[in-house]
């Protein structure tokens, strides 16, 4: 594991080479922290700390593009993170490969804070298995989503470092996919240090745009979406389909935020296919016992054609079957098709607090 993130930490300088653009920076940080025990389930023993490190490759934007200006001028890139995860023989090691936002809160010429997540493909060295590791139990498989959430401040020493320290919560799961999958979520502290390759030493660098043109025409609207998504329903068990429909009204606040309310439908094949083997009752009620219905509410940030997005909502039903939590929560993407009317493709993770519940693909159009 640590030959392979060496190698990757000697080739990511070479990728620089020939893009040295202005706002060009490369940083790296120190994790230190330890694993949220979010469920009482959990079978492995607690590790006394988890540690790690990254390397990141980053780009401020300037404005050249008007969302550049309206979202503060983030940093967008890419890196690795390698953490050891405190056991080596029953949690292993982690490695990712992560794309990034970094989304300024509030800068002066000399300290910032700023908000970041990144969002890659995890591998993790060692996960359950029922002969030589039973009890790890929050990790099914070797390949798994890897998402860090980061609240940053940083201090710029002179024009070429900056130093910054963190607080970050990192999440790995492979959106039961494979079960078990409880997940592991490390809170945890870091300290960094950045280099400015290329550094942006004028307030004329950035690029300004007449606040009227972040306005909308029409600020309502109205989105239909249907998402596709699978899960696992026991150990060593066949994936299942897990449909959804939307319908949701929009507010357009401007051109980079929405928000989203509305209603979905959402049918559970793994539990349909339980209570069909279990007989618990005649078809059409056991396709009623499959059937979630949800409220929801969700933020829509905007960059250009993409949007990242946040959603919660609650279910309706009272008693509703292989439910341990009545709201849930989404993360995912869109990206919006250069066509009219406005149709779009999204992708996101589902999970119930700290355990992923299942990915999924959607279409939709917004009108």
């Amino acid at each position: 594991m640590r030959k392979r993130l060496l190698s990757i930490f000697v080739l990511i300088p070479f990728v620089l080479i020939g893009q040295n653009n202005k706002g060009m920076n490369i940083s790296s940080n120190l994790f230190y922290g330890n694993i949220i025990r979010h469920r009482h389930t959990l079978a492995y023993q607690q590790p006394s700390f988890v540690s790690g490190v990254s390397l990141c490759f980053s780009q401020r934007t300037l404005g050249k593009k008007q969302w550049q200006y309206f979202h503060r001028y983030p940093e967008v890139g890419f890196g690795v993170a390698y953490f050891d995860l405190g056991d080596k023989k029953v949690l292993g090691e982690a490695i990712g490969l992560l794309a990034q936002i970094s989304y300024n809160m509030y800068e002066t010429p000399k300290f910032a804070i700023n908000g970041e997540i990144a969002i890659g493909v995890g591998y993790v060295s060692k996960h359950f298995d029922a002969i030589t590791n039973p009890t790890n139990n929050a990790i099914g498989s070797s390949i798994n989503n890897m998402t860090i959430v980061k609240l940053n401040f940083g201090y710029e020493v002179n024009s070429k470092f900056s130093l910054s320290s963190a607080i970050a919560i990192t999440h790995l799961s492979n959106g039961a996919l494979k079960l078990p999958n409880l997940g592991i979520n490390i809170l945890q502290g870091t300290m960094g240090i950045k280099y400015h390759l290329n550094p942006v030493l004028k307030k004329e660098d950035f690029i300004s745009y007449d606040k009227s043109t972040n306005d909308v025409n029409k600020k309502f609207g109205i989105q239909v979406q249907y998402s596709l998504g699978v899960k696992a329903a026991k150990i060593d068990g066949d994936l299942f389909e897990v449909t959804s429909t939307y319908l949701k009204g929009v507010f357009r606040y401007n051109k980079i935020l929405k928000w989203q309310f509305g209603i979905a439908h959402e049918f559970r094949n793994d539990i349909y296919s339980n209570l069909l083997e279990h007989q618990v009752s005649n078809p059409k009620s056991t396709k009623m016992g499959a059937r979630r219905f949800m409220l929801l509410i969700a933020q829509e940030l905007v960059f250009d054609r993409l949007g990242l997005f946040g959603e919660t909502g609650i279910y309706l039903q009272t008693h509703t079957i292989n439910l341990e939590q009545p709201f849930y929560f989404k993360v995912g993407a869109r990206y919006y098709l250069p066509i009219q009317p406005r149709f779009y493709i999204e992708g996101y993770i589902k999970t119930h607090l700290f355990t992923g519940d299942h990915f999924a693909l959607g279409v939709g159009i917004e009108l």
